[in-house]
């Protein structure tokens, strides 16, 4: 059956043969005349024209017919030859592919799924790298937050010592109950001033005085020997000890109590406490108004006594700054006590074994907690152990202290997420100080303001 095949796609290979050459020759024919010279076309056009046109549509005619003929066989031809050859093959050919990759289905799906599986644990452990890498906070991060722990019930008691000691103020000022020494007679000028030294002969006379003058003044209690445990020489004057250098003060109003059902003195009064009073009381309205109105009548009574007023809340005005400073150096919250005193000696000398070291650790810490105060309860004060850490002294560790550690500039070598949540807590604390900032400006603006009024007048 096969050579027969083969001898009719040779004969169909010669019949396109044949037409080709017949194509070829009809091509000729009918583009002759335009080969043909000009004189010869101009002698036949009298003599044969007409045999030449008729010659030429036979011709054409033919050679039409003809190509059409040969077109048909051929296009049966490839069709026959397409059907019978090309076809089978490529069938076959596809049979065999389908029938290979079929067995290779299984292999190329495994090598997929395996491709897809390592890109996705790929993926996995990017993220767990990330994560670990960006999402776990840093040791120095933590130490912002630790130190930073109740900032605002800080800021709350600071506000409320502040208001505490206004009221106090205007209570001594206007002749309500002065609770300064532990008295509450001081009613006029005089009995404030002797309720004042009474207090000073108790608690603040340093006989070295006026060129050992006190030595001999009855009540001085430097003289006393031994000297007492509540002695505190000049504390009451001397602003840089007691309330510059300090960062904070054992000043904490609210467990204060009154006795008598409220109308008498103060109990449970740290020295600071009282110190701070007696030293507010000579800063500020050391002379107090005289409250005798009963030497004018009428009008000029009415007149004087607001004049006494405006002359108090000018004072008032005056002392809202330093009650303000007192508040923020009281006693805060003492959440983050411990954390700044691991701070604290973290940044003094590294080598405990240093003569010095212990010394200067417990220097710097009297300057954020103050002493253990053993007074005697005689005098009219209790025995307190310090205080917490004010927010003054908080603020103070944030904005700092903290960056005057070796370990915040190490801590820096750290991924980048880290050292941005540190500049983030940096950015806050900066905002808070620029508040306090504003807030001082608006104090100084109400002082100067205050001056200018009182200029006029």
């Amino acid at each position: 059956m096969m050579p027969t095949q083969h001898k009719k796609t040779y004969i169909s290979f010669l019949r396109g043969k044949h037409l080709c050459l017949a194509l070829f020759m009809a091509m000729c024919l009918l583009f002759a005349p335009k080969t043909i010279k000009s004189a010869q076309a101009y002698c036949c056009v009298c003599e044969f024209c007409a045999a030449t046109t008729a010659s030429h549509i036979a011709t054409e005619t033919a050679i039409q017919f003809n190509l059409s003929s040969q077109t048909q066989q051929t296009v049966q031809w490839f069709q026959t030859f397409w059907a019978a050859n090309i076809l089978p093959a490529l069938k076959m050919m596809t049979m065999e592919m389908d029938t290979s990759a079929f067995a290779m289905q299984a292999a190329i799906g495994a090598l997929i799924d395996g491709n897809v599986q390592q890109n996705a644990l790929l993926e996995i452990q990017e993220a767990h790298a990330r994560i670990a890498r960006e999402q776990t906070p840093a040791v120095s991060m933590c130490r912002f937050a630790s130190l930073g722990r109740s900032l605002a019930s800080s800021e709350a008691k600071s506000r409320a010592t502040a208001s505490f000691l206004a009221k106090r103020s205007l209570e001594r000022e206007t002749g309500g109950n002065n609770r300064l020494g532990g008295s509450s007679e001081a009613v006029d000028n005089l009995s404030d001033h002797l309720t004042r030294y009474t207090q000073y002969l108790s608690n603040y006379c340093d006989p070295k005085d006026f060129q050992n003058g006190l030595w001999n003044v009855q009540g001085c209690v430097g003289a006393a020997n031994p000297k007492p445990s509540y002695y505190r020489p000049n504390r009451d004057i001397d602003y840089t000890n007691l309330f510059d250098s300090a960062l904070t003060l054992n000043i904490d109003f609210s467990d204060n109590v009154y006795t008598a059902g409220g109308g008498g003195n103060l109990v449970n009064v740290t020295a600071d406490e009282a110190d701070i009073m007696a030293l507010s009381a000579n800063l500020f309205s050391n002379e107090l108004i005289n409250r005798d109105l009963y030497q004018f009548e009428g009008e000029a009574r009415r007149q004087q006594y607001q004049n006494f007023r405006a002359i108090m809340a000018k004072r008032n005005v005056a002392e809202h700054s330093f009650n303000t400073l007192v508040g923020l150096k009281s006693s805060g919250s003492g959440a983050s006590a411990a954390q700044m005193a691991g701070l604290l000696t973290e940044i003094m000398i590294n080598d405990p074994t240093h003569a010095d070291y212990v010394q200067t650790v417990q220097s710097q810490a009297e300057l954020l907690l103050p002493n253990e105060f053993n007074l005697d309860s005689q005098a009219g004060y209790a025995n307190s152990p310090g205080s917490d850490p004010s927010y003054y002294a908080q603020m103070d560790f944030l904005t700092q202290k903290i960056f005057q550690s070796p370990r915040f500039f190490a801590d820096l070598y750290d991924n980048p997420a880290n050292v941005d949540r540190q500049y983030a807590a940096m950015q806050a604390l900066g905002l808070m100080q620029r508040r306090e900032a504003y807030e001082s400006m608006i104090r100084s603006e109400l002082l100067a303001s205050l001056l200018l009024e009182m200029t006029i007048e």
